[in-house]
């Protein structure tokens, strides 16, 4: 069942560990953020995760980041889960925000799910749902790796990971509804 991220409630969260103790999968609601934009866009490749697979590198990981700015209602949602999963947690360290605030700004990572049986969907406006690479590499090229992009996301909370000392939780993106994107020209000579 979905909830709103601004009124979610996480009393029913439940955390159990995997095999190998290094994450905790959280069984918690699907969470409907509708006001979030990706000012810089889908992550392909950065310094500190190189090009996947899937997009021609050779980085085995099966997803891409995304950066969504939320408004102050979806931060305190996110927050309200993060310390909800930082309770259950029965893995030590330094607890890492999801929310992060930045120049009056709230931000969250979250990954888009590209190779997986519970792949990422997602749709511009009204169109048709899609997912896997083959649909979203097109998407990217064309409107600029979703920069500035207003895009309504349905979220859940993956696992809380815990490496050196340090834990907090992963965000995964079940199905993403691109609403606009911001498309101007700037005349440089005018």
């Amino acid at each position: 069942m979905a909830q709103n991220l601004e009124t979610a409630t996480f009393e029913a969260l439940v955390l159990r560990s995997s095999r190998g103790g290094k994450f905790e999968n959280v069984d918690a609601p699907t969470l409907l953020a509708h006001a979030c934009t990706t000012p810089f866009g889908v992550e392909l490749d950065s310094q500190f995760a190189p090009l996947p697979i899937f997009a021609g590198g050779n980085d085995p990981r099966k997803h891409l980041t995304v950066q969504l700015e939320l408004t102050e209602d979806e931060a305190q949602g996110l927050r309200r889960l993060d310390s909800a999963c930082e309770a259950a947690s029965l893995s030590t360290g330094t607890w890492s925000p999801l929310v992060t605030l930045r120049e009056g700004r709230h931000f969250a990572k979250a990954r888009i799910i590209l190779e997986s049986d519970r792949a990422t969907t997602f749709r511009i406006e009204e169109g048709e749902l899609q997912s896997g690479w083959d649909a979203l590499q097109p998407l990217l090229l064309q409107h600029r790796n979703l920069r500035g992009a207003h895009v309504k996301f349905a979220l859940r909370a993956m696992y809380v990971w815990s490496v050196n000392g340090k834990r907090g939780l992963t965000l995964g993106a079940e199905q993403m509804v691109i609403a606009s994107m911001q498309r101007t020209t700037l005349d440089h000579f005018k």
